[in-house]
């Protein structure tokens, strides 16, 4: 992988920008890039600096981030529903 970019994953953001998670190697460590693109034409992007870039030794942190986030989110939602609503 050295030198390369890999594109793993990519999703829309918004109307204007897309967001890709890519294996990329930085100065000989393999690292995970999570990066905003918007759009220059001709079907090309571009990276704007809003981002994340981390070792890959770091995934199974970021992976528990994630689905921590996840569970805060869903008692966050659940919070905010009317008794009745709730099942």
């Amino acid at each position: 992988m050295a030198g390369e970019t890999r594109l793993v994953y990519e999703f829309e953001k918004n109307s204007l920008e897309t967001v890709r998670v890519s294996l990329k190697t930085y100065r000989g460590t393999h690292v995970i890039d999570v990066r905003v693109f918007f759009p220059v034409g001709g079907g090309d992007h571009k990276p704007t600096r809003k981002g994340l870039t981390i070792s890959t030794t770091l995934l199974p942190q970021l992976a528990r981030a994630v689905v921590a986030l996840q569970e805060a989110i869903e008692q966050e939602l659940d919070s905010f529903q009317s008794p009745r609503q709730r099942v």
